[in-house]
């Protein structure tokens, strides 16, 4: 029982603290998510032997 509230009362704040800068606007790295995509469909390709077409994600 004393873990789970240990970790409760560390990510708690940090939750918050997230909420609120998200609140305010923070964006972080909006583009990410198709950099990683790309990124991965790109490995995957290549551990397959396969080509890809490489496209510019904006």
């Amino acid at each position: 029982m004393t873990v789970s509230a240990s970790q409760a009362a560390v990510i708690a704040p940090l939750f918050v603290w997230l909420r609120i800068l998200f609140a305010l606007g923070y964006r972080y790295k909006p583009d990410m998510r198709h950099r990683l995509e790309a990124e991965i469909e790109e490995l995957a390709a290549v551990k397959c032997g396969t080509k890809i077409e490489k496209t510019i994600m904006v």
